[in-house]
């Protein structure tokens, strides 16, 4: 994966201080680098608490010539490594890169060595220590005796060391364990060990209080959460219960309001039906009455209609005839409305004599139809004789209008003449009466108001009889 060189930290069992990074080593590889380029020829793995950074297995000479390069970035193999794994590895890159040879490389292998396993031991991790160190530590009794020895200042053995990484030999560890104990670094490793594992039990005790803590201002939020959802619920459920009870409130007046206009529904019905009874009942007999009545209308106009008849077409008429329909078909004829405008009923029985002699005469039996032609000629001949006289009478008409017509136009002419000295003699007046007013020596006071007075009323009279001429005159 792309990596920041700058994001990556040294191996955190190698002690630069006792065995410092070599020059000439570094400069070899910038050389090397600048020649064929930089190979991936490290490994890393993620910074166990900072996640933001790498610490580097092995390659701390190559990583630094690369920085040196000018090298930012580079493709490099990132794994999970144990803690165990990332030490052994640093052996490793200490003896492979010293040659098996340099002390100081084998001095920085064994103290990170007994540095992992004083800590191993002084946490009490029997199972992990059994596990990496099997043949070592086989019993807890084994363990014990070990971890005692390790407290009174004795310190490991080399077998220990030989078993945790067998890349070291007996050889090279005893003489470093010789120095160590020397120059008193064994004591400085278990004395910082111990500080390493006072100060990770503060930070533990620390996670743990903040850990609480959080654990603590988490319950307490859960507890303030689930007393404002119980709240919540119990609003709720006020809510709905209101609610409810709205809406059943609404409802009943619902129902109530239902119910009266139900009611009212009801009683205007039947009030209506009672008054639609009283209307049917009414109009039933009304109907009754007047199908009564337009019964006996209906008689009576067929009653009178035969006294009509028998009235109209004059008595003794049926003894000229010998059956009934001879009869209905006079009647017929002299009741229709020409013949009852033309035939006066003083002619009917000479006609109906005339009818009977006149079949005789031409031999045929006198039939309706006979009868209603006989009828119809006579009542041609009465139509003839009214329009001879009508049209007599609208030429008597038309000759009076012609003259009223003349005698109209000469007295518009005098009309007209009349006026026009009308108009004369009120002009004369006017003037008679500017030289009365205007020359006041020629009559008295007295005589100047009589003149005045009767020329104003003579003025009057001919206004009046002008606007009587003037209004349009016809002759009717």
């Amino acid at each position: 994966m792309k990596i920041s060189l700058d994001q990556i930290d040294f191996n955190p069992h190698r002690d630069l201080t006792a065995y410092p990074l070599s020059d000439k080593q570094i400069d070899s590889l910038v050389d090397s680098i600048n020649q064929t380029g930089f190979w991936d020829n490290i490994l890393v793995r993620k910074h166990p608490s900072n996640k933001n950074r790498f610490q580097l297995a092995y390659g701390h000479h190559r990583l630094e010539a690369a920085k040196q390069c000018g090298i930012i970035k580079g493709d490099i193999p990132c794994r999970v490594l144990s803690e165990d794994e990332m030490l052994r590895i640093m052996v490793k890159e200490n003896s492979t890169q010293a040659g098996g040879q340099s002390v100081a490389a084998t001095l920085d292998s064994v103290k990170a060595i007994i540095r992992r396993v004083a800590y191993l031991m002084l946490t009490n991790d029997y199972d992990h220590l059994g596990r990496i160190i099997p043949r070592c530590f086989e019993s807890k009794k084994a363990f014990n005796t070990a971890r005692g020895m390790l407290l009174s200042g004795g310190g490991l053995g080399h077998k220990s060391i030989s078993l945790y990484d067998s890349s070291l030999t007996e050889a090279a560890i005893r003489p470093a364990l010789g120095v160590l104990k020397a120059d008193g670094s064994f004591k400085d490793i278990l004395s910082e060990t111990h500080q390493r594992i006072k100060e990770e039990r503060t930070i533990a005790e620390e996670l743990e209080r903040e850990l609480e803590r959080k654990e603590a201002e988490e319950a307490e939020k859960e507890r303030v959460a689930i007393l404002e959802r119980e709240a919540e619920r119990l609003a709720s459920l006020k809510r709905m219960a209101e609610f409810k009870a709205k809406r059943e409130e609404v409802a009943a007046q619902a129902e109530k309001d239902r119910v009266e206009r139900l009611e009212r529904t009801i009683a205007e019905e039947a009030k209506r039906s009672s008054k639609a009874k009283e209307v049917a009942q009414k109009n039933k007999s009304i109907r009754e009455e007047r199908d009564a009545l337009r019964l006996k209308a209906e008689n009576d106009a067929k009653q009178a209609e035969g006294n009509v008849q028998d009235a109209t077409i004059g008595k003794g008429i049926a003894k000229y005839f010998s059956s009934p329909h001879q009869l209905s078909a006079f009647r017929k004829g002299l009741l229709s409305d020409g013949a009852m405008e033309y035939i006066p009923i003083e002619q009917h029985e000479p006609i109906a004599k005339a009818i009977m002699a006149s079949a005789e005469k031409a031999g045929v039996q006198a039939t309706g139809a006979y009868i209603s032609s006989y009828i119809e000629s006579i009542l041609a001949k009465a139509l003839g004789t009214q329009r001879s006289i009508n049209n007599k009478e609208d030429d008597d008409k038309k000759r009076d209008a012609r003259e009223d017509n003349v005698i109209l136009s000469s007295f518009r002419q005098s009309l007209e003449s009349t006026k026009k000295n009308l108009s004369n003699l009120v002009l004369n007046f006017n003037t008679l009466s500017h030289i009365v007013q205007t020359n006041p020596a020629l009559l008295s006071e007295d005589h100047r108001l009589s003149v005045r007075l009767r020329a104003e009323a003579v003025k009057e009279k001919i206004d009046i009889l002008i606007a009587a001429l003037e209004e349009p005159t016809t002759v009717g």
